[in-house]
């Protein structure tokens, strides 16, 4: 955290069931072999597809797998870190 940054904050109340997803620039500046960026409208259409996940480990696997899919052997050049709460889920 840099002192000099100012960071927003704001508050919502998660129902049963709802996920909250953080990921690090490493999700969204994945490569492919053509050294396309896996991008954010890739990452929120993963994320869409994950939202009837029932677990977190379920989410995180439907996260991870389509950006490995599309690097296609290439290595990260960023870490790939996500967070992934399931608040209030029954497992």
């Amino acid at each position: 955290m840099l002192d000099e940054f100012d960071y927003p904050t704001d508050s919502i109340q998660l129902a049963p069931g709802d996920k909250l997803i953080v990921v690090t620039d490493g999700i969204t500046e994945a490569v492919n072999r053509e050294n396309e960026l896996f991008g954010v409208e890739r990452t929120d259409i993963v994320i869409d597809a994950i939202s009837g996940a029932t677990d977190a480990s379920e989410a995180l696997s439907g996260l991870v797998d389509p950006i490995h899919v599309f690097a296609d052997g290439e290595e990260p050049a960023d870490d790939l870190t996500a967070l992934i709460v399931v608040w209030g889920a029954q497992t």
